[in-house]
């Protein structure tokens, strides 16, 4: 599926413009979002959560909230100047804050893993699995 989204905003474009810088940042968050998701998996079946890992998950939810914020500003800033691509840039707003959310989630995961009692039992980690990690 983030295979899907790279390709559908990919730019070849060789121009410089706001709207590719934010398409960047978008693909960023997006990459983002997925190393968090490989990392958070596997720490479902531990009781213990290590506080490296814990810090690690707040520092990338922290520089993906702020990407969210520069590519809201970039594509504001580009819509003050071209008004005809203002369906493109409120599509790439809505997706920008799905990837937000996706890190979110990631980062709630983490969470709810720290709180378990007794790990996730295996047939919950293989349904996840199979359907998360790409």
């Amino acid at each position: 599926m983030l295979e899907v989204f790279k390709a559908l905003f990919s730019s070849n474009d060789a121009r410089p413009s706001l709207i590719t810088e934010a398409t960047n940042q978008f693909l960023e968050m997006l990459d983002l979002g997925h190393e968090l998701l490989e990392k958070v998996i596997p720490h479902l079946m531990e009781k213990d959560v290590s506080s490296e890992l814990i810090a690690e998950v707040r520092t990338i939810d922290k520089s993906t909230n702020k990407l969210e914020r520069e590519v809201r500003k970039l594509l504001v800033e580009h819509l003050a100047f071209d008004k005809q691509e203002a369906p493109t840039c409120l599509i790439l707003m809505s997706v920008v804050k799905d990837a937000e959310r996706l890190v979110d989630e990631c980062r709630n995961l983490l969470d709810l893993a720290e709180l378990l009692e007794e790990p996730l039992p295996e047939k919950y980690m293989k349904s996840i699995t199979e359907n998360t990690i790409a």
